[in-house]
This record gives structure tokens, C-alpha cells and sequence, in this order.
């Protein structure tokens, strides 16, 4: 059986509640607080077109619970307040994280497409995918989510 849901663009409702879910879970796993999102990024989320869908949506909520921007040019938590109490190495790793999963989403989960864009040798960019806990999957275009 065969399920279609619409993408993300025509459900612009489902953003937030997605976003505020994968939030959640971005926090806990970086044992902070979910910082809370103003109306403004909430309204940046419900406008923006999300071409990743929910990979992209759950991506967006890591950087922000992260103190960073949760898309280019948006807002981050706090208005970048929280971003400057986290240690410098932290903040490395999460810009690190966002550089490879902006290559892998361009690639669209091309891991030779991505290792070319960003310069990387083999094998440090698979050091640095599982550093990160990501996968190919994750950034394979599926139009059905």
C-alpha cells in the first residue's frame, strides 16, 4: 500500500506542531532547554516553501535548539543570546553539521556530489557523517513526505 501526503508547502498548519515535536527531541538530546520560538520565527517557518519537507523541518529545529538561525537568514533563539553562552567547540559542531547537511540536501543524498562540494577527503567526510549521526537517507528528495 501506497500512502501520498502532500508536501510541507500545501500543509503550511503542520509546520509548526512538526517543528515544535522535532524541537523537543533536539533538546533533549543536546540536554538543554527547548528554547521557545518568537511569533517572527514562527511565522518565518509557516512561510518558507520547505523543499526537504520534514527532514528539512526536523533539521531547522536542531539548529535552533542549538542557539542558531533555524534557516538561512531567519532567527535564531534568543536573537543569537543563547549561541554566545555555548562553548565555542559546540557551536564549531553545529555549524559543521549544518555545512554537511546542506551539501548532502543539495546533492540530494549524493555522498560524492556532497564530499566534491564541500572539499572533503572520503573518509573524513564519513568520519564526519557518523560524528554527526547522519545518513544518505536522510537527504534523498522523497516529494511524498
Amino acid at each position: 500500500m501506497t500512502l501520498e501526503i502532500s508536501p510541507l508547502r500545501k500543509r503550511r498548519e503542520d509546520v509548526a506542531l512538526l517543528f515544535q515535536h522535532f524541537l523537543g527531541q533536539a533538546a533533549t538530546r543536546s540536554r538543554r532547554e527547548a528554547p521557545m520560538p518568537s511569533a517572527d520565527v514562527l511565522a518565518l517557518l509557516t512561510d518558507y516553501d520547505w523543499p526537504g519537507n520534514v527532514r528539512e523541518v526536523r533539521n531547522a529545529a536542531e539548529r535552533f535548539a542549538l542557539g542558531l538561525a533555524p534557516l538561512a537568514g531567519g532567527h535564531s533563539a534568543g536573537d543569537g543570546l543563547a549561541s554566545r553562552s555555548m562553548p565555542l567547540n559546540v557551536r564549531v559542531d553545529a555549524f559543521e553539521k549544518s555545512l554537511i547537511e546542506d551539501a548532502l540536501g543539495v546533492a540530494r543524498g549524493n555522498l560524492g556530489a556532497a564530499i566534491e562540494a564541500l572539499g572533503l577527503p572520503r573518509k573524513t567526510f564519513y568520519d564526519k557523517l557518523k560524528k554527526h549521526g547522519l545518513t544518505r537517507r536522510d537527504f534523498a528528495r522523497d516529494d511524498a513526505l
